[in-house]
């Protein structure tokens, strides 16, 4: 398979056949001028707001400190992929959204494959990877990507922490709440332990302060005045001995009304029309609710209705002139008024789609109150697929769409008339079925503990293509958190474009309960991202900024002063490349500069300067970037769980990762480390960081003090570390191989705990004929579960498989 063809794009398709039965016309004809100008709406507003999708694959969303994360990117609906060079990643703290990790990996052909390490200073909570590339569109990162993920201590502890309610009425002046903090292996506990606090948000709190518990203890006492929807949560940090652990809790508030929501299908509802209206129902700050409600005519009841597990349902409604509408909800919420449904108007084409989730064939029924000529048009708010006349009249029109050269995905059905103004919308999703899937099997279904696993792969889609790329992951399956879990196939088609979608399992799937969950969602999300009104009002005139992000520096002097002729700068890190600066000084690093090996520094020196002589100054900006991004990006707080007991975030000692650096050890004992932090090594020819011979086994770490021969002459190794007139920062990373430990099975001493039990960037899967990988299991028992993604020519596709590994009998 060529790279080239690897990921999918939409390309602009021929019209589709529209079948208007009971009418004269059975084939889409263009549409008139109007409607031609509409498309190329559509296509400025795709130039406006143009973005690819960025997709990452993580082995695991639970992770605890020091452990390796792996990952693959994947990059789709690109027009040139050679301008996307970079990857940057950051872990970002959900709560004060401080930066702890800044990584950048190299993009090749929209492939990124890295894998990067929780810093072990990272204490357990809330996190999330937040990725984007080198691309900015308006100053802005033209795609981003966000993994929400769980940290948790691997580590025996110093101490534990609790919060525990007091006195935590919704009604009390102060809502009291009691830190107690245990101390392990100790005789002597301290008499104190610093606190650090604060109530609501981390960037705004609404209260903060320092205090320090007293033999173990602490009273908070918050005013309840002060606690609000989305500020009662209190966030607790303890230092001890080096050790940190935050805690958090949400604290009571005043029962607030459910937030309720109607979506008529089309966007309104017509009086004297029947039509289906999608409802979802939330708590205040988001959570769905399953309730049962009352609708009302006035103040007649004239229907039951519910919703669903996830807070969405649909009911029925035949709005009359002169009468009004409203909702009362049973059982919760007695305080609360009725809640109006939107007034109904007096004129106007609806649409009604049964069946919302199709393959080839979508039905739809279209009517109005008075017969007039409208144009249903096809579209994804970038591109038009198809567009046709239709003339709409009292009488209920059935029109059928055949859509075989539609894309598959989300579709957007407009109604708009000849001066193209927008009368009724629906979504749809087209081609369901149509699918690579993959056959995951295992040689057995339950396994020993240090036992060879042999897995087989291979495509079994309904278009047979001839092969896919896929990353594999076979992880602990309670290192996999269901609400933060992201496959590519949801991704791709619905979570990257209707957002804040609830937790789910499995959004694709097959069964009635799946489709029907679906069914509501396209009613009820409609489509966020974009509206017609803002599709309309783009102009050709309209400025997009569209930038690369660069590294640029410059050399001074070392009193600060400009320099006046240029200088020549010398790469000592992975690259080899002389360069000038400006006569002013200013350079700066193109992306070749700065590609090194995985987790290593590039540095660079005045060449042939005497010591102090000149200074380098540079700043990565990404990191100005990254405070950016992480400020701006909105966290979903609605699965927010409580952490009021720090035991709550510890992995079980049976199943500590503490294994991970002691395997990565091993795998090198047979060999020399070829370069320090900062890429410094020495060849066997004592020339320090000799291009000839980067990666030869038999390279040694240069020795602080040591001469060793730099440029043709004798130098004296000052050591690792910037300093003015070196510059060392963090390179862009090449992927790094996973390590298969060979495990025998006999026994040894030390146990071996692995999470992640395999991982593989990039697997070439066939269609029909199976691929094969194998590894070992550990030593932890329990459920594994095998994950794989990854991209066809023009498609994606997903597969899972679970099996155990158990105590030998």
């Amino acid at each position: 398979m060529k790279t080239k063809k690897t990921f999918f794009y939409h390309k602009l398709v021929v019209p589709v056949c529209v079948l208007l039965l009971f009418s004269v016309s059975t084939v889409a004809q263009r549409a008139p001028m109007q409607n031609d100008d509409i498309a190329e709406k559509l296509k400025l507003n795709r130039w406006k707001n143009e973005s690819p999708t960025l997709f990452i694959h993580f082995d695991k969303n639970i992770y605890s400190n020091n452990e390796q994360v792996w990952f693959t990117g994947y990059l789709f609906k690109v027009y040139n992929h050679q301008v996307y060079k970079t990857l940057s990643i950051a872990l970002v703290n959900d709560d004060t959204h401080a930066i702890l990790l800044n990584d950048k990996f190299v993009i090749s052909n929209g492939i990124i494959l890295g894998s990067t390490t929780v810093p072990d200073s990272v204490s357990a909570g809330n996190y999330s990877f937040i990725a984007y590339t080198n691309r900015l569109l308006n100053s802005k990162p033209n795609v981003l990507f966000t993994q929400r993920i769980t940290i948790k201590s691997a580590s025996e502890p110093l101490f534990t922490a609790s919060l525990n309610p007091l006195d935590t009425s919704a009604t009390a002046d102060q809502q009291k709440v009691m830190l107690l903090v245990n101390f392990l292996n100790t005789t002597k506990p301290p008499e104190t332990v610093p606190i650090t606090y604060y109530v609501g948000n981390g960037i705004h709190p609404v209260l903060q302060g320092n205090v320090k518990t007293e033999f173990g203890k602490y009273i908070f006492n918050i005013p309840s005045s002060l606690l609000s929807v989305g500020n009662n949560k209190l966030h607790v940090r303890l230092s001890y001995k080096k050790e940190v652990k935050d805690i958090n809790i949400a604290l009571p508030i005043p029962a607030q009304p459910a937030i309720i929501k109607f979506y008529p299908e089309g966007g309104s509802l017509v009086n004297n029309i029947s039509s289906n209206i999608g409802w979802e129902v939330t708590t205040a700050t988001g959570s769905a609710l399953k309730v049962r409600a009352i609708l009302f005519e006035d103040r007649k009841a004239i229907a039951n209705i519910t919703t669903s597990e996830y807070g969405i349902n649909r009911f029925l409604l035949k709005p009359i002139k002169g009468h009004s509408y409203h909702v009362k909800l049973v059982g919760i919420n007695k305080k609360d008024t009725l809640y109006d449904l939107p007034p109904a108007i007096t004129k106007g084409p609806i649409i009604t789609i049964a069946n919302a989730i199709v393959n080839d064939t979508l039905i739809a029924m279209v009517k109005a109150t008075k017969a007039e000529k409208m144009y249903l048009i096809g579209h994804d708010y970038k591109q038009v697929f198809f567009a046709s006349p239709v003339n709409i009249d009292t009488v209920s029109r059935r029109v059928k769409l055949i859509m075989n050269d539609a894309p598959k995905g989300l579709l957007q059905l407009t109604i708009v008339d000849s001066l193209g103004r927008p009368f009724a919308e629906r979504l749809v999703f087209a081609h369901y079925n149509k699918r690579e899937k993959l056959n995951i099997n295992t040689d057995r279904a339950t396994y020993n503990p240090r036992q060879k696993v042999t897995v087989k792969i291979k495509l079994d889609g309904t278009k047979q293509l001839d092969s896919a790329l896929v990353s594999f992951a076979c992880i602990q399956q309670n290192r996999i958190d269901i609400t933060k879990k992201k496959d590519i196939e949801s991704f791709v088609y619905l979570e990257d474009k209707l957002l804040n979608m609830p937790a789910k399992d499995n959004y694709l799937g097959n069964t009635t309960f799946d489709k029907q969950f679906l069914e509501d969602i396209l009613l009820v999300k409609g489509w966020r991202r974009y509206t017609w009104l803002d599709m309309l009002n783009v102009l050709p005139t309209d400025t997009v900024k569209v930038e690369d992000i660069y590294f640029k520096g410059t050399v001074v002097t070392n009193s600060n002063k400009p320099i006046k002729k240029a200088v020549p700068l010398i790469s000592f890190g992975n690259n080899y490349r002389p360069m000038d600066t400006k006569d002013n000084g200013d350079f700066e690093l193109k992306y070749i500069d700065m590609v090194t090996g995985p987790d290593r520094m590039i540095s660079y020196v005045v060449k042939g300067a005497k010591e102090n002589e000149y200074k380098i100054n540079l700043t990565d900006p990404y990191i100005a970037l990254n405070k950016k991004v992480a400020n701006d990006v909105e966290i979903n707080d609605i699965n927010f769980v409580e952490q009021y007991d720090t035991q709550k975030l510890r992995i079980p000692g049976s199943e500590h990762a503490i294994h991970i650096k002691e395997v990565q050890i091993k795998a090198r004992a047979d060999r020399k480390i070829y370069a320090n932090a900062c890429g410094d090594y020495i060849c066997r020819y004592n020339i320090f960081n000799c291009p000839n011979h980067p990666y030869e086994p038999d390279n040694v770490l240069p020795v602080v003090g040591r001469s060793y021969i730099r440029w043709g002459v004798s130098t004296v190794y000052l050591g690792c570390g910037a300093t003015d007139n070196k510059l060392s920062l963090k390179g862009i990373y090449l992927p790094k191989k996973f390590y298969i430990e060979n495990i025998p099975e006999k026994t040894t001493e030390e146990p071996i705990y692995l999470s992640t039990l395999y991982w593989h960037h990039l697997v070439k899967v066939k269609s029909g004929q199976d691929t094969e990988l194998s590894f070992y299991t550990g030593d932890i028992i329990g459920k594994f579960k095998i994950i794989v993604q990854g991209v066809t020519s023009d498609d994606v596709t997903y597969g899972e498989k679970t099996f155990d590994v158990v105590k030998p009998q």
